[in-house]
């Protein structure tokens, strides 16, 4: 009598189990298999009382309260349970088993070949959009607190957006470092998952908020009275730019304040020149010739206009492009896929160029 296999997925709370379970559960059945599945903690299970009382808390509120080798047990009079209960039969049965390996003597056939070929490309930027769904795969954090946490990062200065990408800056990636040594379980994505779903627990009524803490805290204050002995100050230097101060000469440097970056003079405090700072797109003014920059209007809503501004007063809502329109010779104007003249009245439309990958 040939035994069934036994397939054991196991990881943290929230970081993928399931989503990974399904896929092999449905692929196995339509090759034909015969698959039964199973989770654990089986909370409909009589056995399982004790696992749920143990994670409500109602065995003591701190870690010591059950040791270790107490806790284990608990969990493995549930799985016993499952297994006497509910899948034995069909892991002793004949005939239910995965029994097509693959050994040495196995021979193969091809069945088709696809002379394809393909380049490797980079990974694509997160964009605010991809970063949501990823937290959500993932099992961090919760529709309340995607956008908050996103706001964090850029207002901090971690990352940066452009053309709805997101960029790490180099402050980002010095706080990434030093948080990656000083607090690695602390920053772990299965640890942030696991704790998720704990206090998803509390706010259930299922878990002790008292058992979360007293399982964290101790550990924590112990990686943070660590690095504040260990941790050295680090100091990210200026990001210089383009622009010359016209008052002392030196090159003005990128600052970030309150209302976001802005160039101030280097030579502070001898020189206390600032000025606003302007994202340039890389297209020339069509009436003055001088850079177009990216704005804001004070209800915060982007646009684009000359940097010679108020001498010139070249502005539009649309991203600008370095096509000219070969109806008018008005500059075009990207609109989603699509270039569209800006001179009213004109009406043409083209579709843009595809950028084409770089290949590696």
């Amino acid at each position: 009598m040939v035994k069934g296999k036994l397939i054991i997925i196991e990881a943290g709370d929230g970081c993928g189990k399931a989503t990974q379970t399904k896929l092999l559960y449905d692929r196995l059945n339509q090759a034909g298999y015969k698959v039964k599945k199973i989770e654990y903690p089986d909370y409909e299970s009589p056995a399982c009382t004790p696992v749920k009382m143990y994670l409500q808390g109602e065995f003591g509120g701190h870690v010591d309260d059950v040791n270790a080798y107490a806790a284990s047990v608990l969990f493995a009079v549930d799985r016993y349970a499952s297994y006497r209960m509910k899948w034995k039969k069909n892991y002793k049965a004949e005939n239910r088993t995965l029994a097509k390996s693959i050994d040495k003597d196995t021979k193969l056939s091809l069945k088709e070949f696809d002379g394809e070929q393909h380049f490797t490309q980079p990974p694509a930027h997160y964009t605010e959009a991809s970063l949501v769904r990823t937290l959500e795969e993932l099992g961090i954090g919760r529709p309340s607190t995607y956008a908050p946490t996103i706001t964090t990062i850029l207002a901090r200065h971690y990352v940066i957006k452009e053309n709805k990408n997101l960029y790490v800056t180099e402050l980002g990636e010095v706080v990434n470092k030093m948080m990656k040594e000083a607090f690695p379980t602390i920053v772990d994505v299965n640890f942030t998952a696991n704790m998720e779903a704990l206090l998803d627990g509390v706010s259930e009524g299922t878990v002790d908020w008292k058992t979360i803490v007293s399982n964290f805290y101790p550990d924590l204050e112990e990686a943070v009275q660590n690095a504040e002995k260990e941790l050295e100050e680090v100091k990210v230097g200026d990001e210089e730019s383009d622009e010359v101060c016209e008052l002392c000469g030196r090159r003005m440097v990128i600052k970030y304040g309150p209302h976001g970056r802005f160039l101030a003079c280097p030579g502070f405090p001898e020189c206390r020149n600032t000025k606003p700072y302007y994202e340039k797109i890389g297209v020339a003014c069509p009436k003055c010739g001088k850079d177009i920059v990216l704005k804001k209007t004070q209800k915060g809503r982007k646009y684009y206009g000359c940097i010679g501004n108020p001498e010139c007063d070249f502005m539009v809502w649309q991203r600008p492009s370095n096509e000219k329109c070969p109806v008018c010779g008005s500059i075009l104007l990207e609109k989603g896929n699509k270039l569209v003249c800006s001179k009213e009245g004109c009406g043409f439309v083209k579709e843009k160029e595809k950028e084409e990958n770089g290949q590696g």
